[in-house]
């Protein structure tokens, strides 16, 4: 329990996803059938790219729900059916808690990202705005607000509700970067490429920065058509994650680098040759 409530701190109040997924790994080692360690370890493992462990820890909550309160039992059950690729059963499961308890703020935020998941960006941000007027506290309600925005391409929006989100929680990680997406949607690449360097100088050795600044880098690059230049930030990103990533950041940076050389240099052969050679380390049988 104790683990468990640190890594609820650590996701929902710090955005520290890899601290929450350890404490959660180690939560669900103490007590396998602890549901609602499954459900919320299914929600970072997605946040952190590691959709078969989400998969994989989402079923083990739905197969615990039974040791659940009604409440709980609706939440995991949406959640199970939200990373099975079930979005309307998802939504009529959170529907069936919101009836009993209109005021459950996570059933409205996660209709809210449901919804996002379909493109439905209109309803997406009407749920996200219920989420606030329940709780204004808690930092990711106010930054997806400006993701929901962005999606619909209203970017006066998005960039005035950044603001307000970046006054209120200066160091909030996911809101930092929302700056480099406005840019990037209005194709003001310069700025975009000028505020990633910034980001990156400020934290040099924080993983999670380094990561999400170099694959911003490489995107840009190739928005540009600097193929070698973004083959460059690929290359400096490897270590990183061989260092502190995770098998899925791992195959998937392999995959990009392969892409690069299948579809800008026309090379099927090189590309395949790049892809080993980036997944040489990794037991890929042992991954989820």
């Amino acid at each position: 329990l104790r683990r468990y409530s640190e890594a609820v701190r650590a996701s929902a109040w710090q955005g520290d996803y890899r601290r929450a997924y350890r404490l959660l790994r180690e939560a669900v080692e103490l007590d396998s059938g602890f549901a609602m360690s499954w459900r919320l370890l299914a929600w970072v493992a997605g946040n952190l790219g590691e959709h078969g462990t989400a998969r994989l820890a989402s079923e083990q909550a739905f197969r615990h729900r039974e040791r659940l309160p009604d409440r709980d039992r609706h939440d995991v059950a949406a959640a199970y059916y939200a990373y099975h690729a079930r979005q309307a059963d998802a939504i009529r499961a959170y529907g069936a808690l919101l009836d009993a308890y209109p005021k459950d703020l996570g059933a409205t935020f996660n209709t809210s990202w449901l919804y996002f998941q379909l493109h439905d960006w209109r309803r997406a941000e009407e749920y996200n705005r219920r989420a606030l007027a329940l709780d204004s506290t808690i930092p990711k309600y106010h930054w997806t607000l400006a993701v929901c925005l962005l999606a619909q391409g209203k970017l006066e929006a998005a960039a005035a509700q950044t603001r307000k989100t970046l006054e209120r929680f200066p160091a909030l990680e996911r809101a930092l970067w929302l700056d480099v997406d406005i840019a990037m949607a209005r194709w003001d690449l310069a700025t975009a490429e000028r505020r990633t360097g910034e980001l990156l100088a400020e934290a040099p050795d924080d993983y999670a920065r380094q990561d999400r600044g170099l694959r911003t880098l490489a995107t840009l690059a190739l928005m540009r058509g600097r193929v070698r230049e973004a083959e460059r930030h690929l290359l400096e990103l490897e270590p990183v994650l061989r260092r502190e990533g995770s098998p899925s950041e791992q195959v998937m940076l392999a995959a990009w680098r392969g892409f690069v050389e299948a579809w800008f240099r026309g090379s099927g052969d090189r590309a395949v040759a790049v892809m080993e050679g980036s997944l040489a380390d990794l037991r890929l049988d042992t991954m989820p």
